[in-house]
Parts: C-alpha cells; structure tokens; sequence
C-alpha cells in the first residue's frame, strides 16, 4: 500500500534503504530530510557526530542535549540563558539559513577553526556587523575555542602568587613565609613533590590542568579522559581526596605509583571506579612508568614543538621525510583519539606489534582517502618488536 513521502506528500512506495521506515519519493527528498532522519536512521551509513544532534536540536527533531554535545559545541561555557539563546541562534543562522552541513561543522571544530570558520560563513552571507547574532558571534570566540584551548589557565603571572600561597597554606606552611623563600624550600623537594605542589596550586583554585601542562595532565590521569570532557569528573574526586589527606600522603602515593590504592583507602573507590579504565593504568604507571601513547596523545592535541618527544617516535614520526610529513601523522592521530575515539592503550598494543596501518584500517569508523593511505603504510612501517621485543618502553619524556 503506498505512503506519502514525508516530504513533499507524494503517494509512493519507496522508502529509507537504512531503516525502510521512512517513506520518501525520490533521493532529492530525501536528500533534503537526511539532516535530521540521520539521527534516526538504523543504518546511516556513517558516523553520526555531535554536529548532527546539534542540527537536530537547531530543527527541533531532537530535544535531548547529551552531554557531549553541550561540550563540543559550547553550551556549557555559556554564563546566562541570553547568551545560551544568543548561541543557538548562531547555529541556528550557521545551519538552516547559511547552510552549511553537519559534516562541515565537524570538520571544522575537530580542526580547532570553528570561530573563524563561523565568522567567515557570515560575513559571506553578507550579514552586516551590526546584526545582533554576528556581534555576539565576535565577541565570544572563547566559546567555540578547541578543548584543548578552553582551559582555565591559573599560573598567570599576575595570580601565581595568590595561587601558591593559597596550596603553601593548605599544606601546611607558614602564612607568613614570603614568596622568596618559599621557592627557596621547594627548591629542595624531590622532583615528585614539587610536581605535587603544583598539581595542588591548580587543585585547589578550582581548576584542571590544562594539556598544556604536559607533565600534570599526564601523570595525574587527565589524558586517560575523552578531549571533549577534559578530566571533568576528576574535579570532583581529587578535590575531595585532597580535603582527607596529607599532603605527605598525596605526595608518598604518587611516588610510589599508589594513588588508586589511597583514594580506595579514603573512601572514594565507588567514585574512582566511574572513571575510565585507563585512568587507573596511568596512576599504576605514574610518576616513572608512563606508556608512551600518552606522549603521543599529548603531543598531537597540542601545537607540534622540536625536538620530538622521544616517546611519539614508536608512531610513525621517525619515518616522516620532514615537517609537513609530521604535522600530516599528527592530525591524523587527532583524528585518532577524538573523531574515531580509537582507546589509546589499544593502538599502543598495536604499535608494539608494528601493525597501527592494518589496525585503524579494519576499525569500521575509520574512512580515509587511496592518498591517505599511501602515505600512512609508509610511515607507519615501524621496527618497534625489532628494536623492543614486542613491547614498547615507558616513556623517558615523564621520568622524575
């Protein structure tokens, strides 16, 4: 019995090859409504982002906001509800007046040029710089920084000394110590415990340390967590795990690999245990056993530095030809960890057994060009069980 398409009413007996659901005449209709059936199709073909449930939202399909949408896409640095409106409207004009597709949107956050990108789509729309949207649009690109970029960064010059004598304080040091001094002490502290105090500094002013504060992201776990998510969850656990204990005790734990065992031992092992598997890996490793997938994971989500951290070699980058080659595998492992989410301890498995290429390859989310792949079967052509037997070191770049 024919149904009308959904689009345009049309009598007719074709329907949605991923789901058979959705009744549509022909492929322009149902071009014209995969924005939004995308969300529900059973098989859509391709991976379904957070840019597609923001379009859902923007077309009022979809009212559920999960959590990693608000995140990709910046509502919840929004302040009030004018600016959370302000910024729907921008995706808003962005989507179903601009029209720019989801994949697009994608592509430009996981490149970390969604602003720009936002502001030249209106600007080439021909909105005026006095339209209401586009002011608030330009005057918030803070919203719509990459991941990496949105950290509060507490060891400003102008706030390092309130910071430090705020934790100097907490842990158990005179108020009245001048600043001079107390980095005088500190200069005397095994290399774990000023790592420590620092961690403690940015603690306790209610912040997460940013990936570019390499070596705490690192060892206190945050690399274990999703970019989208930052480490959220562990702003809830260490601050509570910091009010129970020493700071002698924090700082014996860490060095000796025991932080899991500490946060069990105060209380906290339920919380602990909704945090994800790696997380508790890399304290087992922490503060001299590091793997190296977490050099790797730090070094591409962040500007590429010279020289090469020792620990990103085993990856492919000892056989890139020169820069270009580098910062190339570098955004492919961006692409790695958070469009294809590929668990970071697995593709360290993988790279001990000299077999990333054929790995990533046969993940059904990873879709690359011939071009791509071309250049990736040469540079991932690793001698990592030649040159360690089939499992690779522990980082040298985080050793204490």
């Amino acid at each position: 019995m024919p149904r009308s398409c959904v689009v345009c009413q049309t009598p007719t007996k074709k329907t949605c090859t991923g789901c058979s659901r959705i009744a549509y005449c022909s492929k322009p209709c149902q071009k014209k409504d995969w924005i939004t059936h995308i969300l529900q199709c059973d098989k859509p073909g391709r991976e379904v982002t957070t840019a597609d449930r923001l379009a859902g939202i923007i077309y009022n399909t979809s009212e559920y906001r999960d959590q990693q949408t608000i995140a990709d896409w910046g509502f919840h640095l929004v302040r009030n509800r004018e600016d959370e409106q302000s910024l729907t409207e921008v995706y808003y004009n962005v989507i179903r007046i601009i029209r720019v597709k989801p994949q697009t949107l994608h592509q430009w956050r996981i490149e970390g040029r969604l602003h720009a990108e936002l502001v030249a789509a209106f600007r080439g729309a021909g909105r005026a710089d006095s339209d209401a949207t586009f002011v608030w649009l330009r005057r918030h690109p803070e919203v719509f920084v990459p991941q990496t970029e949105r950290s509060n960064h507490l060891l400003r010059s102008n706030e390092l000394a309130v910071a430090l004598r705020k934790a100097w304080v907490y842990i158990g040091g005179s108020e009245k110590m001048c600043l001079h001094a107390m980095s005088a002490e500190v200069k005397t502290w095994p290399s774990t415990k000023n790592l420590c105090l620092t961690f403690y500094v940015v603690v306790l002013n209610g912040c997460r340390p940013p990936i570019e504060t390499t070596e705490v992201w690192v060892k206190f776990g945050f690399c274990a967590f999703p970019e989208y998510e930052n480490g959220i969850r562990l702003s809830l656990l260490y601050p509570l795990l910091l009010r129970t204990c020493t700071f002698d005790e924090f700082c014996e734990a860490f060095a000796t690999s025991s932080l899991i065992a500490l946060m069990d031992k105060k209380g906290f092992k339920d919380l602990r245990a909704i945090m994800p598997e790696e997380f508790a890996t890399v304290l087992s490793q922490s503060p001299n056993r590091i793997s190296c997938v977490w050099a790797l994971k730090a070094f591409v989500l962040v500007p590429l530095e010279e020289p090469l951290p020792p620990g990103v070699l085993p990856f492919g980058f000892s056989n890139c030809k020169d820069s270009a080659e580098m910062k190339n595998l570098a955004r492919f492992y961006v692409r790695v960890f958070n469009e294809w989410k590929v668990p970071p301890l697995e593709l360290e498995r993988a790279a001990a057994k000299d077999r990333i290429f054929d790995h990533l390859l046969k993940l059904p989310a990873v879709k690359i060009s011939n071009a791509e792949k071309r250049f990736l079967k040469r540079v991932l052509e690793t001698q990592n069980q030649l040159k360690w037997g089939g499992k690779l070191p522990p980082c040298t770049t985080y050793q204490t």
